[in-house]
C-alpha cells in the first residue's frame, strides 16, 4: 500500500512538471498571434466592424460547448477532452493561415471558441484533483505557479508576436501549430491521467444528472457559491478595464508609445499579486488593501499628473486582482473532485454572460457619460460589492 502511494505521489509529481511545460507552450502559441491579431485580419481583407463578428463566433461556441465539455471532461476523460481541444485549435490556426474569406474565419473562430471551451476544466481540473489526494500540501504552490508560467508565457508570446509579425508576417501561425503539435505529444505520451473513468454504459440522462448534481454544489457549497458570484461581478470593472485601459490613458494624456510597457507592468502586476500568501491572507488585510483602492477612486479626479494617475490606477487595480486569486484559489480549493470540471465550466460560462452583458451596458452608457467618470462610478460600485463578498469568503475560511 505505501510503495502504491509512493508510485502514485511519483506520478503525480511527473504529472506536474508534464503539465507545466505544455501550459507554458500553449499559452505562448495562442499568444503569439494574438498580440498582432488585428494587423493579421485587416491585412486578409477584414474590415475592422467585421472582426467584432468574427470575436461573436468565438464567444458563441464558448456559451455552447463549456458547459457541455466540463460534464464531459468529468464523466469520461479530462486527458482526452484536453487532447481534443488541441486538435480544435490546430485546425483552427490552420484555417486562420490558409484562408482570407470572412465566413471561413467565422467558422474559424467558431472552431477556436470550442477549442477554449473544451480547454476549461480538464487538465488544471485533473491535476487539482490529484494534488487533493496525494500532494495536499503542494496545492498552494501549484496553484501559485502554473498563474506564474500562464503570465510568463502570456508576456514572452506576445513580445515574439510583435517581433517576428515583422519577419514573418502571418507564417507567425506555423510556429503555433509546431507548438501545439509538440504539447499533444508531450500530453499523450508523458500525461497519465489518475483513476480515469470508463466511459462504459453512459447515457444522456447521466449528463444531465451530472451538470443538476454540479448546481446543487454550488448552491449549497458558501465557497464554491460566494466565489462564483465573485468572479461574475469581477467582471463589470475587468472588461472595463480590458477595453477602456487604453483609450482612458489617452484621455489623460498618455502617450500610446507606452502602451505595450503598461501591459507589461499589468502582468508584472499579477505576477506580484500571486506571490501573495493567499491562505494567510485575512479580513485585515483585505480591509486595508480595500482602503487604499477606495481612496485612490477618488484621488483620480482630485489629482492631476500622468505619473500619479497611473500609480493610482495600479492601486484600484490591484485590489481586484486580490479578489481575482482569492476566489479562484478558494474554489478550486473546496469544490469536489467528482464534478470539478463541470463546475469550473459552469463559472466560467457565468463570468462570460456577465462580460458579455457589461459590454452591451457600456456601449450605452459611455454615449452619455465621459470614460473617467464612467470608470469612477464602476471602480467605486464593484469595489465595495467585492469587499462585502471577500470578507464573508475570508470569515469562512476563517472559522
Amino acid at each position: 500500500m505505501i510503495k502504491q502511494n509512493e508510485e502514485l505521489i511519483e506520478r503525480v509529481e511527473k504529472n506536474i512538471r508534464i503539465y507545466y511545460i505544455g501550459q507554458f507552450l500553449l499559452v505562448f502559441s495562442f499568444t503569439m498571434p494574438h498580440a498582432i491579431l488585428t494587423p493579421i485580419l485587416l491585412t486578409k481583407g477584414i474590415l475592422i466592424n467585421q472582426i467584432a463578428l468574427i470575436q461573436f463566433f468565438y464567444n458563441l461556441a464558448m456559451l455552447i460547448f463549456e458547459i457541455p465539455s466540463g460534464i464531459v471532461a468529468d464523466r469520461i476523460s479530462r486527458k482526452k477532452t484536453f487532447i481534443c481541444s488541441l486538435v480544435c485549435l490546430f485546425i483552427a490556426f490552420f484555417i486562420i493561415l490558409k484562408f482570407n474569406s470572412l465566413y471561413i474565419l467565422c467558422l474559424a473562430w467558431f472552431v477556436y471558441g470550442l477549442s477554449q471551451a473544451l480547454n476549461t476544466g480538464t487538465l488544471d481540473s485533473d491535476m487539482i484533483n490529484s494534488i487533493k489526494s496525494y500532494k495536499k500540501d503542494y496545492y498552494k504552490p501549484f496553484f501559485k505557479n502554473s498563474n506564474y508560467l500562464a503570465l510568463i508565457g502570456s508576456i514572452v508570446g506576445s513580445g515574439f508576436g510583435f517581433l517576428l509579425y515583422r519577419i514573418i508576417d502571418i507564417n507567425i501561425y506555423l510556429i503555433s501549430l509546431s507548438l501545439i503539435i509538440i504539447v499533444s505529444i508531450l500530453i499523450i505520451l508523458g500525461y497519465k491521467e489518475i483513476a480515469t473513468k470508463k466511459a462504459q454504459n453512459i447515457k444522456l440522462s447521466d449528463f444531465k444528472d451530472h451538470f443538476l448534481e454540479a448546481l446543487e454544489e454550488v448552491k449549497e457549497n458558501r465557497f464554491v457559491k460566494y466565489s462564483i458570484i465573485a468572479l461574475a461581478i469581477l467582471q463589470f470593472y475587468l472588461q472595463f478595464h480590458f477595453h477602456y485601459w487604453q483609450a482612458l490613458f489617452l484621455e489623460n494624456n498618455i502617450s500610446k508609445d507606452y502602451f505595450y510597457l503598461m501591459y507589461i507592468l499589468f502582468q508584472l502586476l499579477n505576477i506580484f499579486v500571486y506571490k501573495i500568501d493567499i491562505e494567510k491572507f485575512d479580513i485585515k488585510k483585505i480591509f486595508l488593501v480595500f482602503c487604499i483602492s477606495l481612496v485612490s477612486i477618488f484621488l483620480q479626479i482630485l489629482l492631476k499628473g500622468k505619473l500619479i494617475y497611473i500609480i493610482l490606477y495600479f492601486a484600484v487595480l490591484v485590489f481586484f486582482m486580490i479578489v481575482s486569486y482569492l476566489s479562484n484559489y478558494l474554489l478550486n480549493k473546496h469544490v469536489s473532485q467528482e464534478r470539478i470540471s463541470a463546475i469550473v465550466s459552469f463559472n466560467s460560462t457565468i463570468q462570460r454572460i456577465v462580460a458579455a452583458t457589461s459590454l452591451l451596458i457600456y456601449a450605452l452608457v459611455l454615449r452619455i457619460f465621459s470614460i473617467k467618470y464612467s470608470l469612477t462610478f464602476v471602480a467605486f460600485l464593484i469595489l465595495l460589492l467585492e469587499f462585502y463578498l471577500s470578507f464573508k469568503i475570508l470569515k469562512f475560511n476563517e472559522e
